[in-house]
């Protein structure tokens, strides 16, 4: 399976990174803004998604894109204030930052056993 991780925060990216390659050993891409998440040329399987990178940056802009190319999509967020808009995209899931990773592994096994069904 491939993931792409769509984050412009070196930390983030490094936790997340880590947690799949130990508990899952997908293949990881990273784009760091919405420029490079587009230009991502593997099949992604599932996108993991920052509601917002950066000045003039919308993740749910990814988030739509990624979603129409055939991956299914979890997106952080560190406040509710993007949940109407989220639901208005059809998003409906996300982890509120800071997560554990055992959250987060949660939800990237629900996202990839919702795929085989």
């Amino acid at each position: 399976m491939n993931i792409l991780i769509v984050e412009d925060e070196e930390t983030v990216i490094s936790f997340i990174q880590f947690v799949i390659k130990e508990y899952f050993n997908h293949e990881v891409y990273i784009a760091k803004s919405k420029e490079e998440a587009f230009g991502v040329e593997v099949n992604v399987d599932l996108a993991i998604c920052d509601i917002y990178l950066g000045q003039n940056a919308d993740g749910i802009d990814v988030a739509k894109e990624m979603f129409r190319r055939g991956a299914s999509i979890i997106m952080l967020t560190g406040s509710p204030d993007y949940l109407e808009k989220m639901g208005d995209a059809g998003i409906t899931t996300y982890i509120t930052k800071p997560f554990t990773p055992e959250l987060l592994m949660l939800f990237v096994e629900y996202e990839l056993l919702k795929r085989k069904l």
